[in-house]
C-alpha cells in the first residue's frame, strides 16, 4: 500500500540540434516510508510550431501530461509495486523496436482489421532480414535519421573528405563506433538494404537505390 504520497516530474529533452523535442512524466509514489518508486513513466513529442508558439507548445504538452498521471487512488489499486518501480528491462523488452515488430505481425495476421493507411505505414518500416525489428543502438533512430546519416556518410566519401566517417559521427553527435554499428547495420541487416558494401580498395560505398528513394519519399 502507498502511504499517500505521490509526486509527477516533468523534463524535457532535446534533440541533436537542441531543440526541445520530447516531454516526459514520471509519477512516483511513496511506499510505507520507502524511497518512492516509479508507477508511471511517459513520453510524448512536442509538436512543431509556428515561430514564437514553441514556449506555448510546450507548455501545453506538459500540462497535459501532469493532468493525464495517475492518481493516487489508481496507485494504492495496484497492489503490490516493485521495490524498483519500472526497471530498465521493461525500455528493453518493450522497445519501440519489439512494438513495431508486434505491430507489423499483427497486422500480417489479420490485415482486413486495419486501414489502408496503417498496412501502408507498417510495410515501410525496416525489419531485419530475420523479419523481426533489430535491437540496438543504430534502430533507437527514426528511419529517417539513419538515412539522413547514411547521406552524409555517401557524400564525405564521395567528396573525398579525410576521415570521412570521424567527420560525420562528430557532426551528428556520435561516436565512430555507434556510426560503424549503423553502417554494419544498414549493409547487413536493413531490409531492404540500405547502404551499399563494395569491400576494401574497390570504389566508395554509397546509399542503394532502395534508401534513396526513402528519401526521396520524405520518410521521417
Amino acid at each position: 500500500m502507498t502511504d499517500g504520497a505521490l509526486v509527477t516530474v516533468t523534463e524535457t529533452v532535446r534533440d541533436r540540434n537542441g531543440r526541445v523535442k520530447w516531454v516526459v512524466a514520471g509519477t512516483f509514489v511513496g511506499i510505507d516510508g520507502s524511497e518512492p518508486r516509479c508507477v508511471d513513466y511517459r513520453v510524448r513529442v512536442v509538436p512543431t510550431s509556428a515561430h514564437g508558439q514553441e514556449m506555448h507548445a510546450l507548455a501545453k504538452v506538459m500540462s497535459e501530461m501532469e493532468a493525464h498521471a495517475i492518481s493516487i487512488d489508481d496507485a494504492d489499486a495496484l497492489g503490490e509495486i516493485p521495490a524498483e518501480g519500472i526497471p530498465r528491462y521493461v525500455f528493453e523488452k518493450a522497445s519501440q523496436a519489439r512494438l513495431l515488430a508486434k505491430a507489423q505481425s499483427q497486422v500480417a495476421k489479420h490485415p482486413d482489421a486495419h486501414s489502408d493507411a496503417t498496412r501502408r505505414a507498417l510495410a515501410r518500416a525496416t525489419i531485419s532480414r530475420q523479419g523481426r525489428a533489430r535491437i540496438g543502438r543504430p534502430p533507437s533512430m527514426t528511419l529517417g535519421e539513419k538515412l539522413r546519416i547514411l547521406k552524409d556518410v555517401a557524400d564525405a566519401y564521395s567528396e573525398g573528405i579525410p576521415r570521412a566517417r570521424a567527420t560525420v559521427a562528430e557532426r551528428h553527435f556520435m561516436s565512430e563506433g555507434q556510426l560503424r554499428d549503423l553502417l554494419k547495420w544498414a549493409r547487413h541487416a536493413a531490409n531492404p538494404p540500405l547502404f551499399t558494401n563494395y569491400g576494401p580498395g574497390l570504389k566508395n560505398d554509397a546509399l542503394t537505390a532502395d534508401a534513396v528513394a526513402l528519401l526521396d519519399e520524405g520518410i521521417d
